[in-house]
């Protein structure tokens, strides 16, 4: 299944608050889509378990239904992926791991400006054949990007691609497939080129 894993040791402390956070979203009757804390504005670098907490099959789809050691419901009641502590992953965050083929995870971005963004992963896994991660913006192939990184916290970046944005909601959506054992730390979307004034190379 697609799991949150990886809360550094400090997420002990973490968790609660999370679990408390999406608590207080339901006794205050959070809609089922895309509530503020699922809306990241772009340029940004969202962290793997910042996604939409919809239900099951709609932002995100869950395939084996296994346990993690917390776990908390999405704004509809619904089961959201469990959350795991793992103190040596060296994530920035948590991490979304154990991931089946045809798993998927969407996030909800806006853009200000109309702009060209580079789309890069952190991915890692020890898998011989760990598989790949799909990008979808709006329901158009952004690209793929290979979970080979010989071992599982070896976090790496990858692009994906870039993709052009016109102002306004859009909606990510990652898939795990051809054997989905990759681990995911953030995806990132990073200005390559904004309308009428290219970005200088640092």
């Amino acid at each position: 299944m697609v799991e949150y894993v990886g809360l550094r040791s400090w997420g002990f402390f973490v968790v609660p608050l999370l679990v408390a956070g999406v608590a207080l979203g339901l006794l205050l009757g959070a809609a089922a889509t895309s509530s503020a804390q699922d809306q990241h504005v772009l340029p940004a670098r969202i962290q793997a378990e910042a996604f939409a907490t919809d239900t099951d099959g709609a932002s995100w789809n869950d395939t084996d239904g296994a346990a993690g050691n917390v776990s908390f419901e999405g704004s509809d009641g619904s089961f959201v992926p469990d959350v795991w502590t793992i103190s040596n992953s060296a994530a920035s965050g948590a991490l979304i791991g154990r991931t089946r083929d045809g798993e998927y995870l969407e996030y909800m971005v806006t853009a200000n400006d109309v702009a060209t963004y580079d789309v890069r992963l952190a991915v890692a896994s020890g898998d011989a054949a760990p598989g790949v991660i799909h990008v979808d913006v709006d329901g158009e192939r952004v690209g793929t990007v290979s979970g080979d990184t010989t071992r599982w916290f070896d976090w790496t970046p990858r692009s994906a691609g870039t993709v052009t944005l016109q102002p306004g909601e859009h909606v990510v959506r990652l898939t795990w497939d051809d054997g989905a054992n990759v681990n995911l730390d953030w995806l990132e979307f990073a200005i390559s080129h904004r309308a009428n004034r290219p970005v200088r190379p640092v």
